[in-house]
């Protein structure tokens, strides 16, 4: 191993005890300065940076995921990964008042079945 090599896993590793490390005394201020509200884990502020990294660049999206609650946003975000794909469940979600249960298994049927798809086509492409 040589020693940028070494010195790059040292640096991640001190990256990610950092990013943990602020994740904590940001959960911490949170609940700190918002007595009696829940909800400000480590996790969740993880939670809040995916949230808004996935969500920043698309205004038409925004407004959509202000209308469903934090619960039902995570099981898009987590789940979808296409921008597209999440559009579609939170406006299904919204326009069809799905809980949280009923999205988890229309996003696990659709996703299977797409995985079926797919499959299907490499099968196809090898013949």
């Amino acid at each position: 191993m040589t020693d940028s090599h070494r010195w790059r896993e040292t640096c991640g590793s001190c990256d990610a005890a950092r990013g943990d490390a602020i994740a904590e005394q940001l959960a911490a201020d949170l609940r700190r300065e918002f007595l009696g509200v829940t909800g400000y884990s480590r996790r969740n502020v993880f939670y809040m940076r995916e949230f808004y990294l996935a969500y920043r660049d698309q205004p038409k999206v925004q407004p959509l995921v202000a209308q469903i609650g934090w619960t039902h946003n995570l099981i898009v975000l987590q789940r979808c990964k296409d921008p597209l794909e999440r559009e579609f469940y939170i406006r299904m979600t919204r326009k069809f008042g799905w809980t949280k249960n009923v999205r988890r298994r229309v996003v696990a049927v659709l996703s299977t079945y797409d995985d079926l798809i797919e499959n299907d086509r490499r099968r196809m492409a090898l013949l």
